[in-house]
């Protein structure tokens, strides 16, 4: 009888899934990895990530994971390929196939990087695309084209690439030219850059391109704070109604004259051509400096995490949440509290921390999948020690 009990703990502690109505775990041995990548046609969701192997944090394993609206599992897929290995941002093609960005970094240092193409039922394909650029970041997969960037190591400029689905250049921007990009759309007709001016002191911006790099529209936002203002736009996404939803972040001063940096920061909305709708500076309060996670459309709403720098990452402290409506009001606030013994394979662990995390839209709800990091004495082990987690938010 001891022998089942001991087995049946065993299964549960280390069962690669583990779902309740708040609370569902993606884990196993190993340093765990995964992010939401984007919802088939069916509503089932692709999750894109990584293994690592125990005590070995310069060997991983590519991970698919499929997962049911009620998130049971659909199927998974280990890729083969040996080395630093994970897979990325994924897509529906228009053929219906699954197209995912695998890459292999091995001592960090980028090797390889190929699109690789599924079944919508986990399958492989035989077709691949290799995009691989050296010294460079993956930084967008939308149908019409991809975003790289590359910076080599001995200049100063740096080159953001758009490639089709070949693998071939349709045009580039150099980093001192036009944009800073932080975060880019595709549109009916072309590509929606957000970010700031390439310069410094710079000022938030956002512009549209054609697919030859041409420019259709811009706008730069004005500065509110004095000596040098440096502003930028932040967690942008695209919103339903087809306009754009950002964090306009700016900092004027420096740490080096002993002084804390003003800081400004506001919730904002453009119309789909660009023109500012309104920004909401108030829901930052005063005081004690808070830091947006993540921005999220959900149900009508507008929803954003906030929480301080210290308090950001500690499990002990509330994950806040913010709620807005599609005008930019702000509706009032929802707090989720992650219980360390909930966490079943870290439950005795003294040291646990929240390291990121992003938004998932599914059928009950608004979910949360959050990295959950174990702080260990030996530096080398601390690749055994990360876990995902789906938390669900409470709602307004």
């Amino acid at each position: 009888m001891r022998k089942v009990l001991a087995c049946i703990l065993f299964l549960l502690a280390f069962c690669p899934f583990a779902s309740c109505e708040s609370m569902a775990s993606f884990n196993g041995p190993g340093y765990d990895a995964l992010g939401y990548a984007c919802t088939l046609p069916d509503g089932r969701m692709i999750f894109t990530g990584y293994r690592g192997e125990v005590g070995n944090y310069q060997k991983s394993k590519a991970r698919l994971l499929c997962l049911n609206p009620d998130r049971s599992i659909s199927w998974e897929y280990w890729d083969p390929a040996e080395g630093q290995c994970g897979y990325g941002a994924a897509l529906v093609c228009e053929d219906g196939t699954l197209a995912v960005v695998f890459s292999n970094s091995p001592y960090q240092t980028l090797s390889e990087r190929k699109i690789k193409f599924f079944t919508t039922e986990g399958v492989p394909l035989e077709k691949t695309v290799d995009i691989y650029r050296k010294d460079s970041l993956l930084n967008a997969v939308y149908p019409s084209f991809l975003q790289i960037t590359v910076i080599p190591g001995d200049a100063e400029v740096f080159y953001r690439y758009f490639l089709d689905w070949d693998g071939n250049e349709l045009f580039r921007i150099s980093s001192d030219e036009m944009i800073t990009i932080e975060k880019s759309f595709e549109t009916e007709d072309g590509v929606v850059l957000m970010g700031c001016e390439p310069v410094w002191p710079s000022n938030a911006k956002i512009m549209k391109l054609d697919l030859k790099g041409n420019v259709l529209w811009e706008t730069v936002l004005p500065t509110h704070l004095e000596h040098l203002p440096d502003a930028r736009l932040e967690y942008c996404r695209q919103t339903s109604d087809g306009g754009y939803l950002a964090l306009y972040w700016e900092t004027s001063g420096s740490m080096s004259d002993g002084q804390t940096p003003d800081r400004y920061q506001a919730l904002v909305k453009f119309n789909q051509d660009g023109r500012l709708l309104w920004m909401n500076h108030d829901c930052f309060p005063q005081g004690e400096f808070k830091q947006c996670k993540g921005l999220h459309e959900y149900n009508g709403k507008y929803v954003m995490e906030l929480n301080t720098i210290q308090k950001s990452f500690s499990i002990s402290n509330p994950r806040l949440f913010l709620w807005f409506d599609e005008d930019g009001q702000a509706l009032g606030q929802t707090e989720l509290m992650i219980k360390k013994e909930d966490l079943n394979i870290q439950a005795d662990q003294e040291k646990i921390e929240n390291v990121g995390g992003s938004f998932v839209t599914m059928p009950d709800g608004l979910w949360m999948l959050r990295d959950i990091l174990i702080e260990n004495d030996n530096h080398m082990k601390e690749m055994d020690s990360r876990d995902v987690v789906l938390f669900k938010i409470p709602e307004l």
